[in-house]
């Protein structure tokens, strides 16, 4: 069986690579995208995934459902700002996981 596909958008390169590797972990494809321009090219070569993920100090999520145009249900990724101004997903990922499991199944999750 193919891992679900999940599409991240952020423009923050440390953002990307922490969800990249939450979503590796729990045995997910995660593909990211530093811009709506570039997940559209994304999902034009690969096809649509499960869900999106976006960092709200990245894209207004009210521009990209239709920037999108439907392609997967789209959600915000839950961030949290250290001190040091480092951005990354907020520590209670149990949301995110169950959030991800609602729209892409609970077959990768189990690590």
């Amino acid at each position: 069986m193919n891992a679900p596909l999940i599409l991240v958008i952020s423009d923050d390169c440390n953002l990307r690579q922490t969800t990249r590797s939450f979503l590796e972990r729990r045995r997910y494809h995660p593909l990211v995208a530093v811009s709506l321009a570039e997940a559209q090219r994304l999902i034009a070569w690969v096809g649509a995934p499960c869900v999106v993920l976006i960092d709200p100090g990245t894209i207004n999520l009210e521009t990209a459902p239709s920037a999108l145009a439907g392609v997967a249900p789209i959600v915000a990724l839950p961030v949290r700002t250290s001190a040091s101004g480092v951005r990354r997903i907020a520590k209670k990922s149990q949301e995110l996981e169950a959030i991800i499991e609602s729209h892409c199944g609970s077959d990768a999750i189990a690590a």
